[in-house]
């Protein structure tokens, strides 16, 4: 009786944490460990508050639900993302009863085509179905039909369909299906749509649909016009599209609709928006936008200029304008933009602004209120520019992306502003020991995820950065493809944060020993990347063996010399009944062992 009531109590601590996939992972371990009917029940009804977003079914129990037994009466959801099934597999998953009840169903990438869609509607599953994914299913305008006319899809609220060739007669016939009328959120980018799919699309009701993605279709400028002058769709608040093949006559049709005063999120991907586009799609204020997205849009100069004249934006928050073509003469342009005072995240990746663009840029008038920026490969190397950014930025600045710059810290000479930085990416850059011992002179005393990949850390930065002030703050760190040896590894994990979450060690050359040092020193892990290196069965056994690892959800062992004895190791160790996700291609084990670890975990 004292165990039952301890294992109760335990089970409403668990059940008392906020809903988060950690407190997920952490509640069904405790009911494999102690199966009980009455905890079972106790649990069901104490989920009902839960999102069914969090209450996924974990890869462990199995490719075809062979696990979990009664737990599965606690899932509402499940991912079968890229399991190659085909129709034969979605044949054996109905037949097993598991998909009965889910709220929500990820099948995306499965091959599935028309005759897997029609096993699957024939079915019950979809009468609770609230989301399903069918993206990269091979699917055609038959397959959109047999959608729209299923009656136990009826109740369906997410649909997505991207990367299939359902054409312009699919997208009709998803307009007048069952579900048509309570749908909040359609994604059909890259699925064969023109001209006519889009009128279709745009001429038929969607009174609840709040988010339409047609990134990827050819829409050309008739399509866009059309869309532009729907009447259908009185709740969309995003919107992505393709900015191919649309000249001016087209922006200026989505401008004087009802867009500018409705649109909370618009995204324009891949193609080129020339000033006369720009001023005809921003030729009214977007009074509700607060995200913007013009990425791998060809701006340049000229573009830069008509957007910050032209664009009126009073409730923007986020602004990506990564790999737009903007030059250096683009940073003063930006700076003096009339005032965002709600633009709080901003990405320039991918632009050549150089160094004179972002000092530019840091001599604005008017503060950044940012909490995120991102810079990544502008090809700026660190200087006054930097520190003058950050102090621009510093009241909120929490996510700062400086990879791939040839940045050389140490060229900032004496202390950087206080920020509340809680991320810092400087993967890319050349940092060495001399930007290492620079960086602990910056106070961060927030800093929880750090990524230094690729920053030719050798043996004497790993020992300056074992010893720096704040090295034992972040519980995120990627110190992948850096030359790590087994002694400042050592010294590195040992001054590490005791509560580490995730740390990633791709292709740092690590030997078996890494496999019994990660073991005995780290004991709060949830993800794990040792791909890339020689852990070989011998660092397998080591892992396996200890229980300090018990909360490991993701591991990577890719391409580590391991072979059957390192992978039974593994699959059989009490101590990572926590996998969630583990990943053994491209060992000597070969195609055999990769089938019995499939076979026995689902992995």
């Amino acid at each position: 009786m004292a165990d039952a009531n301890a294992r109760l109590e335990a089970l409403r601590d668990l059940l008392a944490c906020a809903p988060s996939p950690a407190a997920w992972g952490r509640l069904l371990r405790a009911l494999e460990a102690a199966p009980d009917p009455l905890l079972l029940d106790y649990a069901l009804d104490h989920l009902s508050a839960w999102p069914d977003a969090l209450r996924v079914a974990p890869r462990r129990w199995g490719e075809h639900g062979e696990g979990g037994g009664d737990l599965w009466r606690l899932a509402r959801g499940w991912s079968l993302r890229d399991r190659g099934l085909r129709d034969d597999g979605l044949r054996r998953l109905l037949r097993s009863g598991r998909l009965e009840g889910l709220t929500w169903l990820d099948l995306s990438g499965n091959h599935l085509g028309d005759r897997g869609l029609a096993l699957l509607i024939s079915s019950h599953v979809g009468a609770s179905l609230r989301r399903l994914d069918l993206s990269r299913n091979n699917l055609t305008a038959p397959g959109a039909v047999l959608l729209s006319r299923a009656p136990a899809l009826a109740g369906l609220e997410h649909l997505a369909l991207e990367e299939n060739n359902l054409g312009d007669d699919g997208a009709a016939a998803l307009c007048g299906a069952t579900f048509a009328q309570q749908l909040r959120s359609l994604e059909l980018r890259a699925a064969g749509i023109g001209v006519s799919g889009a009128a279709a699309l745009a001429r038929a009701p969607w009174p609840a649909l709040e988010r339409l993605r047609l990134g990827g279709n050819p829409l050309m400028e008739a399509g866009l016009s059309a869309l532009g002058k729907a009447r259908g769709l009185l709740a969309l608040r995003a919107l992505e599209i393709s900015a191919q093949h649309a000249g001016p006559a087209a922006w200026a049709a989505l401008a004087s609709g009802r867009w500018p005063g409705a649109l909370e999120r618009l995204e324009l991907r891949a193609g080129r928006l020339d000033p006369d586009d720009l001023r005809a799609l921003f030729a009214a204020p977007w009074t509700r936008l607060q995200h913007l997205t013009l990425a791998s849009i060809h701006l340049g100069a000229p573009g830069a200029h008509a957007l910050t004249r032209a664009a009126r934006l009073p409730a923007l928050r986020h602004l990506d304008l990564s790999h737009a073509g903007l030059p250096a003469e683009a940073g003063p342009l930006l700076a003096a933009w009339a005032p965002l005072p709600a633009l709080r995240h901003l990405d320039l990746s991918g632009n050549p602004l150089g160094e004179r663009g972002l000092a530019a840029l840091a001599a604005a008038p008017a503060p950044l209120h940012l909490q995120r920026l991102a810079l990544r490969g502008c090809g700026a190397p660190a200087g006054p520019w930097l520190r003058d950014l950050l102090a621009l930025a510093t009241p909120h600045l929490e996510d700062l992306d400086l990879s791939a710059n040839d940045l050389r810290w140490e060229a900032l000479a004496g202390e950087l502003p206080p920020t509340p930085l809680r991320r810092l990416v400087l993967s890319g850059n050349p940092l060495g020991r001399a930007g290492i011992e620079a960086l602990p002179f910056a106070p961060w005393p927030h800093l929880d995820t750090l990524e230094l990949e690729g920053t030719r850390l050798d043996a004497a930065a790993v020992r300056a950065l074992a010893h720096a002030g704040w090295w034992g703050q972040p519980t995120s760190l990627t110190l992948a493809y850096n030359p790590l040896e087994q002694p400042s590894l050592s010294a590195l994990l040992a001054a590490a944060n005791p509560r580490l979450l995730h740390l990633n060690l791709r292709f740092t050359r690590l030997s078996r020993a890494a496999g019994h040092l990660i073991a005995r020193t780290l004991r709060s892990l949830e993800a794990l990347d040792l791909g890339d290196n020689a852990l070989g069965d011998e660092g397998c056994r080591a892992l396996a063996a200890r229980p300090l690892l018990g909360d490991l959800r993701v591991l990577s062992l890719r391409n580590n010399r391991v072979g059957l004895q390192g992978m039974r190791a593994l699959l059989s160790s009490p101590h990572l009944a926590a996998l969630e996700s583990l990943d053994l291609s491209g060992n000597a084990a070969g195609w055999r062992g990769l089938l019995v670890a499939r076979r026995r975990t689902g992995l």
